[in-house]
C-alpha cells in the first residue's frame, strides 16, 4: 500500500503538493477494495482513460498486479504516443491534466527501466517480448544502448508533462538527471538552459533550484555567525579565521553567496557532504553506467546545443582529493580553534596558528579534551 500511494504521490501531483500520507493511504484501501485490478482492466478495454492511468500506477507499483514498467507503458503507450501502433490513439480526447499525469508515469516508468537492478533485467526482458512495444522492439533492455534510449526517453515525456503545466517529483528527478548528464559531459548549466530542446524542463530545474537556494538563504540567515569570522562549515569541526584565504569555499556549482569555507577535504567530503549536497547537487544520483558515460558530442546532440568549446572533453569543479597531512605548513592566513577548558573565564582556550595543519589543530584538542590525558588520571 505505501509503495502504491509513493508512486501515486510521485507521478500524479504536483512536487509542492502537501500530501496527507494517512489521508491518501486511507483513500487508496478503500479506492483498490473498490475497484479491483481486473474491473479497472476491463474499463481500459472500453477506452476509460482513467483506468488506464491507473493500470498504469499499479504496475509501476505491484499494487494488484505484478511489477511491470512495461506493462505501464504498455498501457500509457495509448494517451501518449500517436504511433504506438497497439490500436487506437485516445490521447486527442484526453483532457489537458490526464494527459501530463499520463506523460508523467510515463516518465517514471522509463526511469525505472533506467535503474533497474540486475534480478529484475530478466523478468523485464520476458514483458518487453509480452508486451511487444515499438521502443523495446528497436532497443531491447538486453542491449548496451537500452539505459541510453530510456533515459531519453524518461527526458521526452518529463519535457511533455512540464508543458502540460504537472511537475511531479518524477518530472523533477528526469530534471535533475539531464542536469547530471550535462555536467558529466562538461556543458555549462547556463549552456544547458538556452538549448533547443526540453525547454519546459530546464524552466521547472531552474525554477526548483531557486526555490532550494532561497530557503537556504532563509536557514542561513537563521544561523548566527560571527561577521567577522569564517568558519568552517563542517558541524561540529570548530576551525574558523579572520581572512577568507584561510578556509577552502565548495567548488561545486551552488551558487556564489551559498558556498560553505572549509578548513580541509575532510571536513567537506566526509562531514559535510550530506548536508550540502541538498544544495550543490540537488537530485542528483551520480553517475549513471551508459548514460553518463557517452561522449560530449552525444550529449550536445541531445541538448541540441552547438560546441564552442575545443577542449573535447569534461571539465570539473571538484577538487583533487588529497589526505590531511598533520604536519606544519609554510605561513599563510591565522586560523583558530576554540578547546573547551572548565575554570577558565570564557569557559575555553583559543589556539591561534597560521602553520598548523586543520587536522593538527583538531587533533591537539581532541587530545586536550580527552580524560586519559588529564593530570593524575
Amino acid at each position: 500500500m505505501d509503495i502504491y500511494v509513493g508512486v501515486r504521490v510521485a507521478c500524479l501531483f504536483d512536487y509542492l503538493y502537501n500530501t496527507d500520507y494517512n489521508k491518501e493511504t486511507k483513500d487508496a484501501s478503500k479506492y483498490l477494495f473498490q475497484n479491483p485490478s481486473e474491473k479497472v482492466l476491463a474499463r481500459t478495454v472500453r477506452g476509460d482513460l482513467e483506468a488506464i492511468v491507473e493500470v498504469a500506477i499499479r504496475y509501476l507499483s505491484g499494487c494488484g498486479m505484478n511489477k511491470s514498467p512495461e506493462g505501464a507503458l504498455f498501457q500509457l503507450d495509448f494517451l501518449t504516443d500517436p504511433d504506438h501502433g497497439q490500436g487506437p490513439y485516445l490521447g486527442d480526447t484526453a483532457p489537458r491534466e490526464l494527459k501530463a499525469k499520463a506523460h508523467s508515469c510515463a516518465a517514471q516508468a522509463y526511469l525505472n527501466k533506467v535503474f533497474i537492478a540486475p534480478a529484475e533485467r530478466a523478468g523485464l526482458a520476458a514483458d518487453e517480448r509480452r508486451f511487444t512495444r515499438r521502443d523495446s522492439l528497436r532497443v531491447s533492455i538486453n542491449e548496451p544502448a537500452a539505459r541510453f534510449a530510456n533515459f531519453t526517453n524518461a527526458l521526452h515525456h518529463a519535457n511533455e508533462s512540464a508543458k502540460l503545466g504537472l511537475v511531479s517529483p518524477a518530472v523533477l528527478t528526469a530534471g535533475f538527471l539531464l542536469r547530471d548528464f550535462g555536467d558529466a559531459a562538461g556543458i555549462d548549466f547556463s549552456q544547458m538552459t538556452r538549448s533547443r530542446r526540453f525547454g519546459p524542463l530546464w524552466k521547472t530545474v531552474t525554477r526548483r533550484l531557486d526555490e532550494l537556494y532561497a530557503e537556504e538563504r532563509i536557514k542561513q540567515m537563521k544561523i548566527a555567525k560571527n561577521p567577522a569570522a569564517y568558519v568552517c562549515a563542517a558541524e561540529g569541526c570548530g576551525i574558523r579565521s579572520e581572512e577568507r584565504a584561510a578556509l577552502r569555499k565548495c567548488a561545486g556549482r551552488c551558487p556564489p553567496d551559498l558556498k560553505p569555507h572549509y578548513c580541509s577535504p575532510e571536513c567537506q567530503k566526509k562531514k559535510d557532504w550530506l548536508r550540502h549536497k541538498a544544495v550543490c547537487k540537488p537530485g542528483s544520483k551520480g553517475r549513471i553506467p551508459g548514460v553518463s558515460d557517452q561522449p560530449k558530442a552525444v550529449a550536445l546532440g541531445l541538448l541540441g546545443i552547438e560546441d564552442t568549446s575545443n577542449d573535447g572533453g569534461p571539465s570539473t569543479t571538484e577538487s583533487p582529493e588529497h589526505k590531511p597531512q598533520l604536519h606544519a605548513l609554510p605561513p599563510g592566513p591565522a586560523r583558530t580553534i576554540d578547546i573547551p577548558a572548565p575554570g577558565t573565564s570564557r569557559g575555553y582556550i583559543s589556539v591561534t596558528s597560521s602553520t598548523l595543519e586543520a587536522g593538527m589543530m583538531k587533533y591537539i584538542r581532541e587530545e586536550m579534551m580527552n580524560p586519559r590525558n588529564e593530570q593524575g588520571s
